[in-house]
């Protein structure tokens, strides 16, 4: 079975070009696209922007990919969190809710 295509190139205009399943295959392509372009993890997350990083993605594809890794792993910890908070916030909501319909049902 075929793993889906992860990782999204998009050119200057914004618009969706190609997508890879390797970092590595993403950078190079964004190479020929030139500054501007960007790489994403699937149509949301910009993990690298060619032309506004500390070096070009064709000096080192495996360096731009691993960069474009770590700030994945980034981005999954910072949505993971969000979510975290969001159903601790939820979680206080069901309870205030559930005590003030015990505190109205005693009268």
């Amino acid at each position: 079975m075929a793993s889906t295509l992860r990782f999204k190139v998009y050119n200057t205009a914004k618009e969706y070009i190609a997508a890879f399943k390797y970092l590595e295959d993403a950078a190079a392509f964004c190479t020929i696209l030139g500054d501007g372009a960007t790489i994403r993890d699937g149509h949301k997350t910009i993990l690298w922007t060619e032309g506004k990083e500390a070096f070009s993605a064709a000096d080192s594809y495996d360096q731009a990919a691993e960069i474009m890794s770590q700030r994945r792993a980034q981005a999954h910890i910072a949505a993971a969190k969000k979510r975290d908070e969001s159903y601790a916030r939820y979680q206080a909501e069901q309870k205030a809710r559930n005590e003030k319909t015990v505190y109205l049902d005693r009268n």
